[in-house]
């Protein structure tokens, strides 16, 4: 598989396990703060990837579309962090600040 088609194949678990999360009973605190751990763990993996494996592959005279797709990124992390303490307030253990090259761990492939 090529190095698109692993992307693709990333976001496409991250929407599934984002469906988990939204399907998830609202009654069920624990798993839904488990399968939030577990994205913010994947989104956080994902980013870091995408960013030092795919955009440099692909050096585009109009930097622009690399550019937002690193903005989005940024957006996500900045969110992911705004969440991190009402997960812990639940027991999860986020991963607060830059993956660091950290592996999605706990995230079902």
């Amino acid at each position: 598989m090529d190095v698109l088609g692993l992307v693709r194949q990333d976001h496409r678990r991250l929407e599934a396990l984002l469906e988990r999360c939204e399907r998830t009973d609202h009654d069920d605190a624990e798993e839904r703060t488990v399968l939030l751990a577990q994205l913010d763990a994947a989104l956080r993996h994902h980013i870091d990837e995408e960013e030092a494996l795919l955009y440099p592959a692909f050096p585009l005279p109009d930097r622009d579309p690399l550019a937002r797709g690193t903005e989005q990124h940024r957006l996500i992390t900045t969110l992911a962090d705004e969440v991190a303490p009402l997960l812990a307030a639940l027991g999860a253990a986020p991963r607060s600040g830059p993956a660091g090259g950290r592996g999605p761990e706990g995230v079902p492939r």
